[in-house]
C-alpha cells in the first residue's frame, strides 16, 4: 500500500500518514517514525476524501490566507 508521510510541523515525534490501495484510502496520524503503529486511522471513501481535500483547503486558506 503506497504512503505519503506528513510531518509534524512543532513536533518530530508526530506525523500524519495517508496510504491508499484500490478502493481504500486511509488517513492516520501516528508518533513514532516507525511501527508498530500507535495512533488513530480512518478510513475513507471518495466523498470522504473530497469532503476532507475541502476542509484542509478551507483551513490553508484562513489559516495562512488563499493562493495568489
Amino acid at each position: 500500500m503506497p504512503k505519503e508521510n506528513i510531518n509534524d510541523c512543532s513536533t518530530k515525534d508526530c506525523r500524519a500518514v495517508v496510504s491508499w490501495s484500490d478502493g481504500a484510502v486511509q488517513l492516520a496520524t501516528t508518533k513514532g517514525p516507525a511501527e508498530p503503529f500507535e495512533g488513530h486511522r480512518v478510513s475513507l471513501d471518495r466523498a470522504g476524501c473530497n469532503r476532507a481535500i475541502r476542509a484542509l483547503r478551507t483551513a490553508r486558506d484562513r489559516a495562512f490566507g488563499a493562493d495568489a
